[in-house]
């Protein structure tokens, strides 16, 4: 990420899914080091909180300038009793089956990924770009496909149906 040629770390925490007291969730970035131990864990280079789960994040470079760019999925796992919830009940949803009907939609996860162009200077490592994008399920797991210019955004889980997502730019 900073380019000096060491390995940097990239995490995102999904902060407690629901209950009274929750953490923060967040995307951090961490400098590499070729002494160990390798991070300081203390002292983020970038650190971005979100009041959503971050269930995941994907480290690739949308705009071609050799600069990594970070896609953070962002989902709505922060209300007690809703599909994306960590409380998730499936026969509150599914009636009194444990899988979901044939022709059973998932409701819609409006919750916007955010998308952090990197800007390669290092007082100000990225730039917020906020994906206006609204698809049936809960918003998972980003995966890079083919060129480097397609990802699939995965909206469901095993557990929790959803549609996917085929971004290409």
């Amino acid at each position: 990420v900073t380019g000096d040629g060491l390995v940097d770390l990239v995490v995102v925490g999904t902060g407690r899914s629901a209950g009274n007291r929750r953490s923060p969730s967040y995307v951090r970035v961490f400098k590499g080091s070729a002494s160990y131990p390798h991070f300081d864990f203390n002292a983020p280079i970038y650190e971005r909180l979100f009041d959503k789960a971050t269930p995941d994040v994907e480290i690739l470079d949308v705009n071609d300038d050799q600069i990594p760019d970070l896609y953070v999925v962002l989902s709505d796992e922060t209300t007690d009793g809703t599909y994306c919830a960590g409380v998730f009940n499936n026969r509150k949803w599914w009636e009194k089956r444990n899988q979901p009907p044939k022709k059973w939609i998932p409701p819609t996860d409006f919750t916007n990924d955010m998308l952090l162009v990197g800007t390669g200077h290092a007082d100000n490592l990225f730039t917020e770009v906020v994906m206006k994008h609204a698809e049936p399920g809960c918003g998972w797991i980003a995966e890079r496909f083919g060129s480097g210019r397609t990802m699939i955004l995965a909206q469901g889980t095993t557990n929790r149906p959803g549609h996917n997502l085929l971004l290409q730019w």
